[in-house]
């Protein structure tokens, strides 16, 4: 009587049979290896080749961003560098700058070029005054906490006040010379470092006598002007 066992063995004996026969088949063989090659280029795909294409991509992507972050970069110096030299080539300009339109309004220096300007340009002058201004900078804040005053409006306050970066005083003068020295005294006005603007300009024949031999050029006027000049507002 056969046992489990004994059926077991003897199954197991003939299965063993036909694989061999099989197993020793050339085209069994070549299909074999040819499956195994197939499941190791899988695994190997899937696990070495991928990781590390994947590496290759991510670095190419970070050295495609670092280069175009250097190329930004280097316009950014560029521009620098180039921003400097403009800078240092109008270093010395900007004292004639800063005197064309100060920081403040220097009321006291302004009249004394004027007088400067009358007697080096053989002017008389009959008078001259200003209009109201801060000798001192005050802020926005103070400024609005000030009473209020009254004050004819003119071209030139309309003009600054639309300027929110500069604001302005106004200087009358009266002034007595001929043709030529008055000449002279407004070409000197406008050659002024200090930006000045003639608002207004009467000329009159001046109330001296003169004799019936003297000529048109050396006349007396009576020159009435209106000078603006302009200075950085405070914030």
């Amino acid at each position: 009587m056969n046992t489990p066992q004994t059926e077991f063995t003897s199954i197991y004996q003939k299965f063993s049979h036909k694989l061999s026969g099989v197993a020793t088949k050339p085209r069994t063989r070549t299909y074999s290896m040819l499956i195994f090659s197939l499941v190791a280029l899988i695994l190997l795909g899937q696990f070495a080749i991928r990781p590390t294409i994947k590496k290759i991509l991510q670095l190419r992507r970070e050295i495609k961003d670092k280069t175009i972050i250097n190329r930004r970069m280097d316009e950014k110096i560029a521009g620098l560098i180039s921003a400097q030299a403009d800078y240092n080539s109008l270093r010395a300009k900007l004292t004639f700058l800063g005197q064309a339109i100060p920081g403040e309004p220097f009321v006291t220096k302004y009249i004394a070029n004027l007088k400067q300007l009358e007697s080096s340009n053989g002017v008389v002058p009959a008078s001259m005054f200003f209009a109201d201004v801060s000798l001192t900078a005050v802020s926005a804040s103070q400024a609005a906490a000030l009473e209020p005053v009254a004050a004819p409006e003119s071209s030139a306050v309309n003009a600054s006040a639309a300027n929110p970066l500069l604001d302005l005083f106004t200087v009358s003068a009266k002034i007595t010379g001929n043709y030529e020295t008055i000449r002279a005294y407004l070409n000197a006005l406008a050659n002024m470092r200090r930006i000045t603007t003639v608002s207004s300009l009467t000329i009159k024949r001046g109330s001296q006598a003169v004799s019936s031999d003297t000529s048109s050029s050396s006349l007396p006027l009576d020159v009435s002007l209106q000078l603006d000049t302009y200075y950085l507002k405070t914030e």
